[in-house]
């Protein structure tokens, strides 16, 4: 889910100044190319270029893939200004060389502009306290006009041409008379985007039930699906306590080690199949996806857990005839089991004369 809105005029007036006599404000970096995004990237609803591309973070854990046109020698931590949609932004470069990240729908691939001065630098973390400011604004005028909505973070562009607020609803909110409210309260275009759980937690930060920072903060850049199915396969409890995140969707490192489970759970035996081991034959009872052993039962009902590795190298299939006169042994033992439940039950039930006694 991702919805979002601008207002691109100040106040949402008609005779607003418009966004392209704002080349001169305050904070607008100096000797920065007029090159446009588009330029450099895909334009909106067509095939992005290819690589390799520069993964660059911002704040809020925003992470984008942009395109190096200039060549620069760039290394892991350098501060770079980077084209926006409509200004300039500043990040921290995590990836030199890497792949492309999902983006939203119609957003071009940004540029990488040139390295930022120790100033720019500095102004960058004066941002935070600005963002602290608008986030508040916020929060207090969606109360005021009573949205149901819930305000997660605020984010200043470097050079303060545009605040993008992100927000969570469980419902669609008609937020248009907040956004002309804030963009007459700060005089700048105006971004109200809606977000997932995943999202906003990664924004707000946090820390999982393994103590540490959450993945989606420290390095995961995209989410992958998560489903049920994945803690079926590794034998967990399915206790949305222990299975969920911060977020309270399923936790993302449950796909770390599926792939490894769902190979074991390939190579190891179907249970109830019969094999022959050490020249008897025994009935695979369960797997232990953690441990990679195998439980089997012999015919005296004895039984014993085997390596994964060992069962493939020892093992072999039962043969059909041994594996269906163990099959009709049991369905005799069956047989005669429920008879004699049977008669046990019948002898227990008094006679026609006892009852009229």
């Amino acid at each position: 889910m991702n919805r979002v809105h601008r207002s691109d005029r100040p106040g949402g007036r008609r005779g607003g100044r418009r966004s392209g006599s704002r080349d001169r404000a305050e904070g607008r970096p100096a000797q920065a190319p007029s090159r446009r995004p588009s330029d450099a990237g895909a334009a909106p609803g067509t095939a992005a270029p290819e690589g390799p591309f520069v993964h660059v973070a911002f704040r809020g854990g925003r992470r984008e893939a942009c395109l190096n046109p200039e060549h620069l020698v760039l290394r892991c931590g350098d501060h770079v200004l980077v084209e926006a949609e409509r200004g300039y932004d500043l990040g921290r470069v995590t990836v030199c060389e890497g792949g492309d990240l999902r983006r939203r729908r119609k957003q071009p691939v940004q540029a990488i502009v040139r390295l930022a001065t120790p100033e720019e630098i500095e102004r960058l973390r004066a941002l935070a306290a600005e963002d602290r400011t608008a986030f508040e604004t916020c929060r207090e005028r969606a109360a005021h006009f009573s949205l149901e909505m819930k305000i997660i973070d605020a984010e200043t562009q470097f050079d303060r041409n545009r605040i993008t607020f992100y927000f969570t609803a469980d419902r669609r909110v008609d937020f248009r008379e907040l956004v002309r409210d804030l963009a007459g309260t700060f005089r700048t275009r105006i971004e109200l985007r809606q977000v997932g759980a995943r999202d906003a937690a990664r924004r707000c930060d946090g820390v999982g039930p393994c103590g540490r920072s959450l993945c989606c903060t420290g390095f995961l850049f995209e989410f992958d699906p998560v489903t049920l199915k994945m803690a079926k396969e590794q034998n967990l409890p399915l206790n949305p306590a222990k299975i969920s995140g911060s977020c309270g969707r399923l936790m993302c490192c449950l796909n770390y080690e599926a792939s490894s489970y769902q190979d074991a759970r390939r190579a190891a035996p179907a249970p109830g199949s019969r094999w022959i081991l050490d020249g008897q034959l025994h009935t695979v009872g369960r797997f232990d996806v953690g441990r990679y052993r195998v439980t089997l039962e012999d015919a005296r009902g004895e039984r014993r857990q085997i390596g994964l590795d060992a069962f493939l190298e020892e093992a072999q299939p039962a043969p059909a005839a041994e594996e269906e006169a163990a099959r009709v042994h049991e369905e005799e033992t069956a047989r005669a089991d429920g008879e004699a439940a049977r008669a046990d039950e019948e002898a227990e039930q008094p006679s026609p004369g006892e009852r009229r006694a």
